[in-house]
């Protein structure tokens, strides 16, 4: 029910007002596949996120820095996951499931972190898929408080294949820097060579993968 209020000027109205209690409703849809069976959090790049992802030098290692939480703050990634600076929490890198850290240096650097003393230096092509785990990783990957990253390699198939290549990188390819003086530009020269093959050994039982 309405009721009119006339207001003169200069005048002072007072009008009560009551509110009915009504009730809401409020409706959330979430879709999406969830991992009930594990606390871990990261990601997963397949074969094709792999080969077409520019990585600086191929090194492998720099795909971290498109992992969730992570900040690269130097060329070889010596940068952060979720705050924590590696060189402090270390990364663990294994290949196929397998330890790829150094044998030949002291345990602090062993666990505490500086990426460059890893060996680990996987060809690119050779990878099927990265697995990145940044938080609750079980105890069966653990060597390091920070990160862990599983590198996944590939398999021959039942059919011959076979690749070579060359990744130039030269300054007479590069445009100079706005604010790099003239005739101050440093000679960068590098070539990168490589092959693959793989195929069967035993037909539908066993295979090789070479790496060049």
């Amino acid at each position: 029910m309405s009721q009119q209020v006339v207001l003169n000027v200069g005048a002072t109205v007072h009008v009560t007002l009551a509110l009915a209690v009504a009730g809401t409703q409020q409706k959330v849809e979430v879709t999406g596949t969830v991992d009930t069976e594990s606390s871990a959090t990261g990601t997963t790049l397949n074969a094709t996120q792999i080969a077409n992802l520019p990585v600086n030098g191929r090194d492998v290692s720099d795909f971290l820095e498109i992992a969730p939480g992570s900040v690269g703050s130097i060329g070889f990634f010596q940068g952060s996951v979720n705050g924590l600076e590696n060189i402090f929490t270390g990364l663990n890198i294994t290949v196929d499931g397998q330890n790829a850290s150094r044998g030949d240096i002291n345990g602090f650097l062993d666990t505490e972190g500086q990426e460059q003393a890893r060996v680990t230096r996987s060809s690119v092509d050779s990878i099927q898929e990265i697995d990145f785990t940044n938080s609750g990783y079980s105890a069966q990957t653990g060597h390091s408080l920070g990160p862990q990253m599983n590198i996944i390699t590939k398999s021959g198939t039942n059919q011959y294949h076979g690749t070579v290549f060359e990744f130039l990188r030269n300054d007479a390819l590069d445009s100079r820097d706005y604010f790099e003086p003239v005739g101050a530009r440093q000679p960068l020269r590098l070539n990168q060579f490589g092959g693959n093959f793989s195929g069967p050994i035993v037909k539908n039982k066993l295979f090789i993968l070479c790496e060049l």
